[in-house]
Protein backbone atom coordinates (compact mmCIF):
# COMPACT_ATOMS: atom_id res chain seq x y z
CA UNK A 1 0.00 0.00 0.00
CA UNK A 2 2.48 2.44 0.92
CA UNK A 3 4.48 1.59 -2.08
CA UNK A 4 1.34 2.28 -4.39
CA UNK A 5 0.90 5.97 -2.85
CA UNK A 6 4.95 6.81 -3.77
CA UNK A 7 3.91 5.67 -7.45
CA UNK A 8 0.65 8.17 -7.59
CA UNK A 9 2.61 11.12 -5.52
CA UNK A 10 5.76 10.85 -7.59
CA UNK A 11 3.28 10.78 -10.89
CA UNK A 12 1.34 13.34 -9.91
CA UNK A 13 4.26 15.38 -8.95
CA UNK A 14 5.56 14.99 -12.32
CA UNK A 15 2.78 15.61 -13.85
CA UNK A 16 2.54 18.77 -11.84
CA UNK A 17 6.38 19.71 -12.87
CA UNK A 18 5.43 19.55 -16.56
CA UNK A 19 2.39 21.41 -16.46
CA UNK A 20 4.41 24.50 -14.78
CA UNK A 21 7.41 23.72 -17.01
CA UNK A 22 4.79 24.51 -20.40
CA UNK A 23 4.24 28.09 -19.20
CA UNK A 24 8.00 29.02 -18.15
CA UNK A 25 8.44 28.39 -22.13
CA UNK A 26 11.07 30.82 -23.64
CA UNK A 27 10.40 32.54 -26.78
CA UNK A 28 12.99 32.14 -29.58
CA UNK A 29 15.68 34.60 -29.76
CA UNK A 30 17.19 35.83 -33.45
CA UNK A 31 20.71 36.61 -33.54
CA UNK A 32 22.33 38.58 -36.35
CA UNK A 33 25.67 38.98 -37.02
CA UNK A 34 27.13 42.95 -37.28
CA UNK A 35 29.99 43.70 -39.66
CA UNK A 36 32.78 44.90 -38.31
CA UNK A 37 33.73 47.51 -40.23
CA UNK A 38 31.51 49.66 -42.85
CA UNK A 39 34.09 50.04 -45.60
CA UNK A 40 36.04 47.44 -47.29
CA UNK A 41 39.52 46.34 -47.30
CA UNK A 42 42.50 46.68 -50.21
CA UNK A 43 43.97 43.29 -48.89
CA UNK A 44 41.67 41.13 -47.42
CA UNK A 45 38.08 39.90 -48.94
CA UNK A 46 34.92 40.85 -46.83
CA UNK A 47 31.29 39.16 -47.72
CA UNK A 48 29.81 41.80 -50.00
CA UNK A 49 26.38 42.63 -50.60
CA UNK A 50 24.95 44.27 -53.84
CA UNK A 51 22.85 46.93 -54.46
CA UNK A 52 22.34 50.39 -56.31
CA UNK A 53 24.31 51.69 -59.05
CA UNK A 54 23.18 51.42 -62.97
CA UNK A 55 21.66 47.59 -62.22
CA UNK A 56 20.70 46.95 -58.49
CA UNK A 57 21.19 43.00 -58.66
CA UNK A 58 23.57 42.03 -61.42
CA UNK A 59 27.14 42.67 -62.09
CA UNK A 60 29.44 42.52 -65.23
CA UNK A 61 32.23 40.50 -64.61
CA UNK A 62 36.03 41.35 -66.44
CA UNK A 63 38.88 39.50 -66.92
CA UNK A 64 41.03 42.08 -65.64
CA UNK A 65 41.01 45.71 -63.56
CA UNK A 66 42.32 47.41 -66.59
CA UNK A 67 39.15 46.18 -68.53
CA UNK A 68 37.04 46.61 -65.56
CA UNK A 69 38.05 50.31 -65.64
CA UNK A 70 37.14 50.79 -69.09
CA UNK A 71 34.08 48.69 -69.62
CA UNK A 72 36.59 47.37 -72.56
CA UNK A 73 33.88 44.44 -74.07
CA UNK A 74 37.11 41.76 -75.09
CA UNK A 75 37.89 41.32 -71.51
CA UNK A 76 34.00 40.94 -70.09
CA UNK A 77 33.05 37.19 -68.40
CA UNK A 78 29.64 37.07 -67.82
CA UNK A 79 26.97 39.22 -65.80
CA UNK A 80 26.28 37.57 -62.44
CA UNK A 81 22.78 38.03 -60.85
CA UNK A 82 21.58 37.67 -57.32
CA UNK A 83 17.77 38.54 -57.97
CA UNK A 84 16.89 36.51 -54.83
CA UNK A 85 19.82 38.48 -52.51
CA UNK A 86 20.64 34.71 -51.25
CA UNK A 87 24.46 34.07 -53.41
CA UNK A 88 27.48 34.17 -50.79
CA UNK A 89 30.30 36.48 -52.66
CA UNK A 90 33.00 38.30 -51.31
CA UNK A 91 35.05 41.84 -52.45
CA UNK A 92 37.49 43.68 -51.87
CA UNK A 93 39.01 47.52 -53.14
CA UNK A 94 41.39 47.17 -56.27
CA UNK A 95 44.83 49.13 -55.51
CA UNK A 96 45.61 50.13 -58.88
CA UNK A 97 42.24 51.14 -60.22
CA UNK A 98 39.61 53.74 -58.91
CA UNK A 99 35.97 52.64 -59.06
CA UNK A 100 36.90 48.89 -59.71
CA UNK A 101 36.67 46.34 -56.86
CA UNK A 102 37.68 42.36 -56.97
CA UNK A 103 35.64 40.31 -56.95
CA UNK A 104 35.69 36.39 -55.72
CA UNK A 105 32.78 34.26 -56.35
CA UNK A 106 33.43 29.89 -55.81
CA UNK A 107 37.00 30.32 -55.27
CA UNK A 108 37.75 32.71 -58.30
CA UNK A 109 38.12 36.00 -58.92
CA UNK A 110 36.75 38.53 -61.09
CA UNK A 111 36.28 42.44 -61.20
CA UNK A 112 33.82 44.74 -61.41
CA UNK A 113 33.00 48.17 -62.44
CA UNK A 114 31.71 50.36 -59.88
CA UNK A 115 28.89 52.10 -61.99
CA UNK A 116 27.84 49.01 -62.78
CA UNK A 117 26.67 48.57 -59.00
CA UNK A 118 27.42 49.32 -55.73
CA UNK A 119 28.88 46.92 -52.67
CA UNK A 120 27.96 46.83 -49.37
CA UNK A 121 29.32 45.22 -46.48
CA UNK A 122 25.83 44.94 -44.70
CA UNK A 123 22.65 44.33 -45.88
CA UNK A 124 20.57 45.58 -42.86
CA UNK A 125 20.56 49.02 -41.26
CA UNK A 126 18.50 50.86 -39.23
CA UNK A 127 16.69 53.94 -40.19
CA UNK A 128 14.96 55.97 -37.05
CA UNK A 129 12.32 53.52 -35.22
CA UNK A 130 12.44 50.64 -37.84
CA UNK A 131 15.14 48.31 -39.79
CA UNK A 132 15.60 48.20 -43.68
CA UNK A 133 17.09 45.21 -45.16
CA UNK A 134 17.49 43.34 -48.25
CA UNK A 135 16.86 40.20 -46.58
CA UNK A 136 14.07 38.60 -44.87
CA UNK A 137 14.69 38.85 -40.86
CA UNK A 138 13.78 34.61 -40.98
CA UNK A 139 16.95 34.48 -42.47
CA UNK A 140 19.37 35.21 -40.03
CA UNK A 141 22.25 33.39 -42.09
CA UNK A 142 22.29 35.76 -44.51
CA UNK A 143 21.80 39.26 -42.89
CA UNK A 144 24.46 41.40 -42.16
CA UNK A 145 23.41 44.36 -39.74
CA UNK A 146 25.80 47.69 -40.69
CA UNK A 147 28.39 48.30 -38.21
CA UNK A 148 26.44 49.95 -35.22
CA UNK A 149 23.02 49.11 -36.03
CA UNK A 150 21.40 46.97 -33.56
CA UNK A 151 19.05 44.68 -33.93
CA UNK A 152 15.60 45.36 -31.03
CA UNK A 153 12.91 43.16 -31.31
CA UNK A 154 9.96 45.89 -30.89
CA UNK A 155 11.47 47.26 -34.43
CA UNK A 156 9.25 46.63 -37.21
CA UNK A 157 11.57 44.77 -40.06
CA UNK A 158 11.21 46.37 -43.85
CA UNK A 159 12.18 43.81 -46.36
CA UNK A 160 13.19 45.98 -49.99
CA UNK A 161 11.82 42.82 -51.70
CA UNK A 162 12.28 44.90 -55.17
CA UNK A 163 15.64 46.47 -54.34
CA UNK A 164 16.66 49.77 -53.99
CA UNK A 165 15.16 51.49 -57.20
CA UNK A 166 11.66 50.93 -55.35
CA UNK A 167 9.84 51.24 -52.47
CA UNK A 168 7.66 47.80 -52.54
CA UNK A 169 8.65 46.37 -48.87
CA UNK A 170 6.83 43.86 -47.04
CA UNK A 171 6.69 45.06 -42.84
CA UNK A 172 7.42 42.27 -40.45
CA UNK A 173 7.23 42.51 -37.15
CA UNK A 174 7.97 39.72 -34.01
CA UNK A 175 5.13 38.11 -32.00
CA UNK A 176 5.45 37.62 -28.43
CA UNK A 177 6.52 33.89 -29.55
CA UNK A 178 9.19 34.66 -31.10
CA UNK A 179 8.53 33.93 -34.65
CA UNK A 180 8.63 37.11 -37.39
CA UNK A 181 4.95 37.80 -39.12
CA UNK A 182 3.74 40.10 -41.93
CA UNK A 183 2.41 42.98 -40.52
CA UNK A 184 1.49 45.27 -43.68
CA UNK A 185 3.31 45.98 -46.80
CA UNK A 186 4.22 49.59 -48.05
CA UNK A 187 3.91 50.94 -51.89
Amino acid sequence: MKIRTAIAATLIGLSLGAIGAGNTAQAKSWHYKTTSSNAFSTKKFNRAYMYRGRHDDFANLYSSARTASTENVAGFVYNFSDIYRNKTYYARKNTTYKGVYDFKYKGHVYYVNLKDVKFYRFNTWRSGKKLISFAKPNNASYVMLKKGSHFNKHLPWYWMYAGSKSNLANIYKLSTKGNWYKAGSKY
